[in-house]
């Protein structure tokens, strides 16, 4: 768990809230140019996947910019 998940849910002891707090936090965020770069390296066929451990949908919201249909996997 560590030091994060430890204060996370010391905040926020009931897990819809945990998720609700994150999910206001990446609501307007918008995809840095790093996951457009990766875009571009998909459309050129040099990368053909992306996995991530983050929960933010970025790499999905930078390629529905692109001609790229995104498939997201979650818990």
């Amino acid at each position: 768990e560590g030091e994060y998940g430890f204060y996370i849910r010391e905040c926020f002891p009931i897990a819809d809230d945990r998720s609700a707090f994150f999910q206001q936090k990446v609501r307007g965020a918008q995809p840095h140019v790093g996951y457009r770069l990766l875009c571009h390296l998909a459309l050129a066929d040099i990368v053909r996947t992306v996995w991530s451990t983050n929960f933010d949908g970025l790499p999905a919201r930078a390629a529905a910019n692109f001609s790229l249909s995104p498939l997201e996997i979650g818990i």
